[in-house]
């Protein structure tokens, strides 16, 4: 079920939609990941990207990251080492991180 049907049979919207994708994306690049057997430090040394910022990525701690433009960046880095689309990836957190500033809340609701 796509988000957007989740939303509709549920009456969800808003920021619960925008949570609901992150966490897509990061469970996504979680499971990659852990079917190529890597752990954290394997991708921080292939990607360059520090484990905290890896960690970030997957559980959707946004506010972590210094801007939209790095978690972006991180997350195609990511999603590019264990195979997932970078396209669907940088689309899809780039319409989570203008709804986030559009509700203009700092980080992702848990």
């Amino acid at each position: 079920m796509t988000n957007r049907r989740l939303s509709e049979s549920t009456g969800v919207t808003g920021g619960t939609l925008t949570w609901a994708s992150s966490i897509q994306i990061g469970e996504a690049l979680w499971r990659a990941r852990l079917r190529m057997d890597l752990t954290l430090e394997d991708i921080a040394c292939r990607t360059g990207i520090e484990v905290q910022t890896i960690s970030a990525i997957e559980n959707s701690n946004f506010d972590q990251m210094r801007s939209h433009d790095a978690i972006v960046a991180a997350a195609r880095a990511y999603a590019r080492t264990v195979g997932v689309s970078e396209w669907w990836v940088a689309q899809t957190l780039a319409r989570i991180l203008k709804e986030i500033s559009l509700m203009g809340v700092d980080e992702v609701p848990v």
